[in-house]
């Protein structure tokens, strides 16, 4: 078990400094973005954000997901019939958002007007729809780098999305004074430079070996995902949406800021899910047993890492956002609202595990819908009430409504023995703790040193709740039974 741990826990870190790199760009990038336009012009960057994440979901249509399960059904030594599998799942996405994005420009002045109230922006939503499309492509040739893990290809691929969409967008801006549309052209910049190198770096295992029969294989697993992916983008983006609608695009500028520090564990949380899904489908392929004891163990480590990166963003944000965007003096007060959402998304990959193993994605698409409809419902209720604030905890309580509903379908098609006492007390210890964020003493020093000592409590609390006491008996009865069958098999006959 240790080595199935320190292996996943590798391929984490390698996603997670190609999350936190990108993360010292975005730094980089806000404070000279949050100078150089007013929360209203942010408020449309935001929305453009949004579109093009909406835009990936639907060009995607779950195919990426079923390119996973698909590749690891396929035998090791098959290796014709996973250039086909990859092939063909990329083929058909990169066409579905050439189809897609051609509509998109034709009506770019319409659509630019729904959007963004101005169809001066109609140049946005060009390049938002050709970033789409060549962002499709990048996303899926780093996918096949991690479906042959490799972690650091697909780690470099995706700074140098971020790198060039930085550069390019932050010169143009700067030195050119190119606008909104600046920055979503450096996007697009970066888009294709990953792609480009894509293609370099996983040649010989994508081809022109397209098959209808995969393609239909394909699309029974992954198509009940599409729904799910567009209710995740409503609970994920919807909030900015219905702010826009219901608060103005100054509002949407501000949230913008916030979510940029919950941003930082949503990069954590995707590194662990890029290691985490290929992880479990080939660990259940060849230790069934094993990958349950795993999965168990794993829930308990990732809510204290969730959490506790969440509890420390929560408590720096005001400092940190007085800086680098002092003119957006609400973003802070949503930090740490996001971030108890942000980690109980992150347990997601885990909770939802039953379903994905026996392909089970209707659940998926159901739950998804649920929490979309959690989260829109809140956000109607409390955004004309309490503005962003409002929308965070909207927000908070769709990701929450997702991951409880997947965990109990979950336990009825493949148990794992959770520690499910250790997790809420993981989440009740640090949302207790995260309001010390908003404090603002008498001196600067003492509100640091409250802030610093509300983390030391929950390091403490860890230990004297019992998070991180001996392995519960029925965890280490699983793991047992896993290390016997594993020797049973290799024993040579009698």
């Amino acid at each position: 078990m240790r080595t199935h741990l320190i292996s996943l826990g590798r391929q984490s870190l390698v996603y997670g400094l190609s999350g936190a790199v990108l993360q010292l760009v975005g730094l980089v990038t806000l404070p000279v973005y949050a100078r150089h336009f007013s929360p209203a012009q942010y408020g449309v960057i935001e929305l453009a954000s949004v579109t093009f994440a909406a835009l990936i979901i639907a060009v995607d249509a779950g195919l990426g997901a079923a390119m996973q399960r698909e590749y690891f059904d396929t035998p090791d030594d098959d290796r014709e019939g996973r250039v086909a599998v990859t092939s063909t799942a990329t083929t058909a996405s990169v066409v579905l958002a050439a189809v897609i994005a051609v509509p998109m420009i034709v009506a770019r002045e319409p659509l630019a007007r729904w959007l963004f109230h101005d169809s001066g922006y109609s140049d946005v939503v060009v390049v938002v729809a050709l970033s789409a499309a060549m962002g499709t492509f990048a996303i899926f040739l780093r996918d096949i780098m991690r479906l042959r893990f490799q972690p650091w290809r697909f780690a470099f691929s995706a700074l140098l999305a971020g790198v060039v969409a930085a550069a390019v967008g932050v010169i143009w801006v700067v030195w050119f004074d190119g606008g909104v549309t600046a920055v979503m052209v450096g996007f697009l910049a970066g888009q294709t430079a990953s792609a480009l190198y894509g293609l370099a770096a996983v040649r010989g295992f994508i081809g022109w070996r397209f098959s209808w029969r995969l393609l239909r294989r394909l699309g029974a697993f992954g198509l009940p995902l599409v729904p799910a992916g567009a209710a995740l983008w409503g609970v994920a983006f919807f909030d900015r949406v219905l702010l826009s609608r219901l608060d103005g695009l100054a509002s949407v500028g501000e949230y913008a800021v916030g979510t940029r520090f919950a941003s930082v564990l949503f990069f954590v949380i995707g590194a662990f899910g890029t290691a985490y899904i290929p992880f479990l489908y080939s660990t259940h392929a060849d230790e069934p047993e094993r990958e349950l004891a795993l999965r168990a163990r794993i829930l308990t480590y990732g809510s204290v890492l969730f959490v506790g990166i969440g509890l420390a963003l929560a408590l720096c944000a005001r400092e940190i956002a007085s800086i680098i965007a002092p003119d957006f003096d609400r973003a802070y007060t949503i930090v740490g609202i996001l971030c108890l959402g942000v980690a109980a998304f992150g347990l997601t990959p885990i909770t939802s595990a039953g379903i994905t193993i026996a392909r089970q994605t209707k659940y998926a698409m159901r739950y998804a819908g649920a929490a979309v409809v959690v989260s829109v419902g809140l956000c109607v209720i409390l955004i004309p009430t309490i503005g962003l604030v409002g929308a965070a905890i909207a927000t908070a309580f769709g990701y929450a409504t997702l991951a409880v509903l997947s965990l109990l379908r979950s336990q009825t098609l493949s148990r794992a023995e959770f520690q499910l006492g250790k997790v809420g007390k993981v989440f009740l210890l640090g949302g207790a703790l995260m309001p010390v964020g908003l404090l603002h003493l008498s001196s600067e020093a003492a509100t640091i040193a409250a802030k610093m000592i509300a983390f030391v409590v929950f390091v403490a609390g860890l230990w004297l709740l019992g998070i991180f006491g001996r392995v519960e008996s029925t965890e280490l009865r699983a793991a047992m039974t896993a290390l016997r069958g594993r020797e049973a098999r290799e024993l040579p006959p009698a």
